[in-house]
């Protein structure tokens, strides 16, 4: 990859589905903004569905624990932790 042979490393921040659908539905709520699942898959189900092709699995970095999600601080611990791999 033509990034890579310059420095640049790209970290996708994943999960599953479901977790990811969860979490935007609760983002949602919490903002009062109200959008719904349906939402979600529209915007961004091809591309989900793309990052789960195997040639991305080097990338992807799970952002979920048992369905949650991981608070920023751990979020940026194992973006570090892979960068430095």
């Amino acid at each position: 990859m033509a990034a890579q042979s310059i420095g640049i490393r790209s970290v996708i921040l994943y999960g599953t589905a479901a977790e990811c659908i969860s979490a935007f539905i609760r983002r949602e709520k919490e903002s009062g903004r109200g959008l719904t699942a349906s939402h979600w898959r529209r915007n961004n189900e091809s591309e989900y569905l793309q990052f789960s092709r195997p040639e991305f699995a080097p990338f992807r970095l799970t952002a979920f624990v048992s369905g949650e999600h991981l608070s920023r601080s751990d979020l940026i611990a194992k973006v570090k932790d892979r960068l430095a791999a």
